[in-house]
């Protein structure tokens, strides 16, 4: 309850429309068997961290996660494995993204969505799972529907369905870059 009016408490006082995902347990079952050994994980949106915990928590956990947050308040947890950048995730070169290999893993402000899909389409990712609003599902048509979570698993409580949707890497097999 504190950390739910901490949060809350922030949102107010930065002018911030976030919502913060507390329904962790299909996030759970998605990631478990997950490999991610190997891989970079990019996760846009860290927020408080419950889902970069869970990244950094398989069973065949990233070498690291580079997570952007636009607001330094709200992260509250630290780990080794995390590159945090505090800075808009808009304004990042991504020319890293040649070398390596990645996966990205997020629940980002849909807003960003059309940005981030361009960046998914310009490289490769080995892993893709994405937390969208129905309404931009148009943008992802190569991408399969995992679940759907109600405002409810939301503080504040946010309005209508969200999809998790995702794409491996068999998707380059029929589309090279």
């Amino acid at each position: 309850m504190v950390k739910e009016f901490y949060l809350m408490k922030i949102l107010k006082e930065n002018n911030l429309e976030q919502h913060f995902l507390h329904c962790l347990e299909e996030y759970k079952a998605l990631l478990k068997d997950l490999d991610l050994r190997g891989l970079t994980v990019i996760e846009v949106g860290v927020a408080t961290g419950q889902l970069t915990q869970l990244i950094l928590n398989t069973s065949k956990p990233p070498v690291k996660v580079i997570g952007y947050e636009i607001d330094a308040q709200i992260v509250n947890f630290q780990d080794n494995r995390l590159d945090l950048r505090i800075k808009d995730f808009q304004k990042e070169d991504f020319t890293y993204l040649d070398r390596g290999k990645y996966a990205f893993i997020a629940n980002p402000p849909y807003a960003l969505l059309p940005m981030i899909k361009r960046l998914l389409d310009k490289y490769k990712f080995q892993e893709i799972i994405l937390m969208i609003s129905p309404k931009y599902l148009n943008l992802f048509p190569d991408f399969q529907i995992c679940f759907e979570l109600s405002g409810e698993c939301f503080t504040p409580r946010s309005k209508g369905r969200h999809l998790v949707i995702k794409r491996d890497e068999s998707f380059y097999n029929l589309h090279p870059l």
